[in-house]
């Protein structure tokens, strides 16, 4: 147990203390890792059947990614209000992406997978997107388009720039724990902030910020 005491500073989110299964997975993964975890374990923590929760979920594959939407979800929620002040459509995808990262980076659950089971997050890296992926797509998607209506976000496709942002974002989520060891006052943080409104911002900007040569 003493090897979960740092990961403890975040508690599980509203959604997932108000689900007695959803709480004992998070709870799980923290104790004794994804690779370990059974659904049979999972109700045995919940105090539920072992059917209740087959009936709920048909695996331990489902239920894992039931938890890390409501997770990540509320994360995503927490920068889309955090952003609300932002001016411009750029400023508030910038901040929402240094927010989700930052948040996705230091979750207990998402270290927790990192230091015993990360080849289960292997998948995600050079197969498929997960649904907590997609939720954040959309989003970017429709930062991205608000962007470009207001003139703060350089014109392109959509698709593809959402791609990009995702890509710039997801390395700091997955070798966080790597980049910790080197950067542990966090002066990453700032650069990717540099790094993403540099990508997003019109030519005719760059090239006033620039002024005369």
């Amino acid at each position: 147990m003493g090897t979960v005491s740092h990961l403890s500073g975040r508690t599980a989110g509203a959604s997932t203390s108000t689900d007695p299964v959803l709480r004992a997975a998070y709870e799980g993964v923290l104790e004794i890792g994804l690779g370990r975890l059974t659904l049979a374990e999972v109700a045995r923590r919940a105090g539920v059947s072992r059917m209740t929760v087959y009936r709920r979920y048909d695996d331990l594959d489902r239920l894992i990614s039931a938890l890390l939407v409501v997770e990540f979800g509320a994360v995503i929620a927490e920068a889309s209000e955090r952003s609300r002040r932002e001016a411009s459509g750029r400023g508030r995808l910038v901040r929402e992406v240094i927010h989700v990262t930052r948040r996705t980076a230091e979750h207990p659950l998402m270290r927790r997978i990192l230091e015993l089971d990360p080849d289960m997050l292997m998948p995600l890296v050079v197969d498929r997107l997960g649904s907590s992926h997609r939720i954040a797509l959309d989003r970017l998607r429709e930062l991205l388009a608000a962007g470009q209506a207001d003139g703060t976000i350089v014109a392109g496709d959509v698709e593809a720039m959402a791609l990009q942002v995702m890509s710039m974002a997801a390395i700091h989520v997955f070798s966080a724990r790597a980049y910790d060891t080197v950067d542990p006052r966090g002066r990453r943080w700032p650069e990717l902030e540099r790094a993403l409104d540099g990508y997003l911002r019109p030519s005719a900007e760059k090239t006033t910020d620039r002024g005369p040569r």
